[in-house]
């Protein structure tokens, strides 16, 4: 059990107004950031973290695959190296390769990352509300909790730029979900199989799967995961999770906790220079794969490579997380799945039924090459695909090479009082 702390501002640093840097948002990203900061040679910069919560409370799980040089992997709640996939009349069970399968707290990490923060004392911890972001001439202006700070640099997952904002979006699809962690009264779950996706369920118009964590045979996370434009009723969710445990077990449970979340999986590419100095990190920097809502364990690949960019004079400089290629991919599929959901289902059906597991999750994780990748769209329903290229033509320039907004004089900012500008950290 992870003690439930209270970090506020006088667990820290004196509280002044100027820093170097100020760190908008202590969610992943904000503490990924962090947490590479203070292993490199940036770790005695004056730095100001703030958000409206900086406890460490049980909010959600996230997973993320790979070798044993992943970071973090070590804080896992639970690993798994054997993975099923299901659809209607098929079972898909393998062991994994290289491709084990993480599941990290929330809780859990942010005291891990906290823990390396309250050994730096020149890292002052603001709780207060984020009330506005404005780019300077010679820096970046934050307003919290009714007072003004400054900094060389600003880093934010708060507000989505006045730049994206003002990008149309073609395909406004969305992942949303429901889950529920439940404790059964007698075994029900098999704890060493993770169920990537289960397909053995009514579509509904959309692309439609259930997600299985088990952590032992009587606990797990049952999610029931939507691709679709418009998120549905808690309620919707609640049923079906209902009718899943139930199809597994008649014993009684309970549920321990309940999550559910809404990830946007538009074309449209988010950018990371919100400013001249500020930066956009997380979803609201572009990081979260809009095919598959995958963000963890890209957040850190980009938050690690951009502080390597900070080392030589201070200034982070945008860092591309995938190739044209992968957007491509992601593109295609996406008008797919928004145009025609009816082919959500027979895609992921052949895509796993013609390579293995693994293989998948290489290439959902952008780590095969051409010549892989071209083996496993020829296994795929080939009709859908070609006929998402041409309409899609004129939007690969702005997709495929995504060019960060040219700054000039920075004036640019946003409030929460704008609802489309504001994003969960």
């Amino acid at each position: 059990m992870i003690p439930q702390v209270d970090y506020s501002s006088s667990d820290s640093a004196p509280l002044t107004h100027s820093y170097d840097y100020i760190v908008a948002g202590a969610g992943c990203a904000g503490l990924s950031l962090l947490w590479y900061m203070l292993d490199s040679p940036l770790q005695e910069a004056r730095i100001l973290l703030v958000d409206r919560d900086l406890s460490a409370q049980p909010k959600k799980t996230w997973c993320f695959w790979g070798d044993e040089s992943l970071p973090f992997r070590h804080i896992a709640d639970h690993s798994w190296n054997r993975m099923a996939v299901g659809f209607p009349n098929q079972w898909v069970e393998e062991r994994l390769g290289q491709n084990v399968y993480h599941c990290v707290r929330s809780e859990v990490y942010h005291a891990h990352v906290m823990e390396r923060i309250q050994a730096h004392p020149n890292v002052t911890l603001l709780t207060a509300e984020i009330n506005e972001l404005q780019d300077t001439a010679d820096g970046a202006r934050l307003k919290a909790g009714g007072q003004a700070y400054t900094a060389g640099h600003l880093f934010q997952s708060c507000f989505i730029s006045p730049h994206d904002k003002a990008q149309p979006v073609h395909y406004p699809l969305r992942q949303h979900f429901g889950g529920w962690e439940v404790e059964t009264a007698a075994p029900a779950f098999d704890p060493s199989v993770v169920t990537l996706m289960d397909f053995d369920t009514a579509q509904h118009g959309a692309t439609v799967f259930y997600y299985l964590l088990p952590f032992t045979p009587t606990r797990a996370l049952v999610e029931y995961t939507v691709f679709s434009p418009d998120p549905w009723d808690h309620a919707r969710y609640d049923a079906a999770i209902h009718r899943y445990i139930r199809e597994h077990t008649d014993a009684a449970y309970e549920i321990i906790r309940r999550e559910y979340g809404v990830i946007p999986m538009e074309e449209r590419p988010r950018h990371q220079r919100y400013g001249q100095h500020i930066t956009s990190l997380g979803t609201v920097g572009g990081i979260t794969k809009p095919t598959t809502g995958y963000t963890f364990q890209r957040v850190h690949q980009h938050t690690q490579q951009l502080v390597r960019t900070m080392l030589p004079d201070g200034r982070p400089d945008p860092v591309a997380i995938s190739s044209p290629r992968y957007r491509f991919y992601d593109l295609l599929l996406l008008r797919i799945l928004h145009e025609h959901p009816r082919w959500g289902r027979p895609i992921f059906q052949r895509l796993f039924a013609h390579n293995s597991i693994d293989r998948v999750l290489s290439f959902i994780g952008e780590d095969t090459h051409l010549g892989q990748d071209m083996r496993i769209f020829s296994q795929l329903p080939y009709g859908p695909f070609l006929r998402a290229i041409a309409p899609n033509l004129p939007l690969m320039p702005r997709v495929l090479f995504p060019e960060e907004p040219a700054v000039g004089t920075p004036r640019h900012s946003a409030t929460p009082s704008d609802p489309t500008a504001a994003v969960a950290s």
